[in-house]
């Protein structure tokens, strides 16, 4: 959770050098339906993180929660991603009893650390578990930034669609109506191209 979160403000500060205040004003007033639902799903999520035990209720309780919310903003520029990215990540972890597989030797590779297998992975959703004993192993937490970054968090390939899909909605949202942008460039009546 701690690095989904630390992904979003360097969205957000890279939008915010794009777009200003002006975009951050957007944001703010972005109007998600079923705002108290993402609250409820956030902490279900930290819950889990926290809690040993009933991960498969929490997680449950985020999918109804997220997917609800999902739902009602459906129109929103960024949403499909984003329910896939999340559907993803629902899917290894539904399947894995409510745990993200993490696979021991990536996380050695990452982290210079040596963990047992079955070892839960201190305030986090993961699970070491290896891909011969995971199910749907591929959408598990297996992907490092690259270099010496790679201690800071090994991502799911749901993670990279879900910020994805974000990127998508903040960018749209923050540049506002009218915004110059590559999709709607067109020459002035008369002008004739190069």
């Amino acid at each position: 959770m701690i690095a989904i979160a630390s992904a979003l403000a360097l969205i957000l500060a890279a939008l915010t050098v794009c777009y200003g205040r002006q975009g951050l004003l957007r944001l703010a007033l972005l109007d998600l339906r079923g705002g108290a639902l993402i609250a409820v799903a956030v902490v279900a999520q930290a819950l889990h993180v926290v809690l040993i035990g009933g991960e498969f209720v929490l997680l449950a309780l985020t999918a109804a929660c997220l997917g609800l919310c999902l739902w009602q903003n459906r129109q929103r520029p960024g949403m499909a991603l984003i329910a896939l990215g999340i559907g993803l990540n629902m899917l290894v972890m539904g399947a894995n009893g409510g745990v993200m597989p993490l696979e021991p030797t990536v996380l050695a590779q990452t982290t210079g650390t040596a963990v047992n297998a079955d070892s839960l992975v201190r305030y986090s959703k993961d699970k070491i578990i290896p891909d011969d004993m995971a199910r749907f192993a591929v959408l598990g937490d297996r992907i490092a930034l690259p270099g010496p970054l790679a201690q800071i968090a090994i991502w799911s390939l749901g993670d990279l669609i879900l910020l994805s899909g974000i990127a998508v909605l903040f960018t749209q949202v923050m540049k506002g109506p009218g915004q110059c942008s590559s999709t709607n460039l067109q020459a002035p009546s008369g002008a004739t191209p190069r």
